[in-house]
């Protein structure tokens, strides 16, 4: 598991790091929670938002929004 951001919203990890470890196969999916605004949300997390698909309902979550394939 990685995590993108804190649970205050403060980044850990680079977009740029992020996008390296997607394209080599190393993370896959993105799991988070489900409301955060753009202004709210650290660029990681925006990232993957505009990058990923939503496949939380696939996978039988409740709600959209929380867990994305990348």
């Amino acid at each position: 598991m990685l995590s993108l951001a804190s649970v205050y919203g403060q980044p850990l990890l680079g977009v740029a790091r992020l996008r390296q470890l997607v394209a080599v196969g190393a993370v896959r999916y993105s799991l988070g929670r489900e409301s955060c605004s753009s202004t709210r949300c650290a660029p990681v997390v925006r990232w993957v938002r505009r990058h990923g698909v939503d496949v939380g309902r696939r996978a039988g979550l409740r709600r959209r929004d929380v867990l994305y394939r990348l």
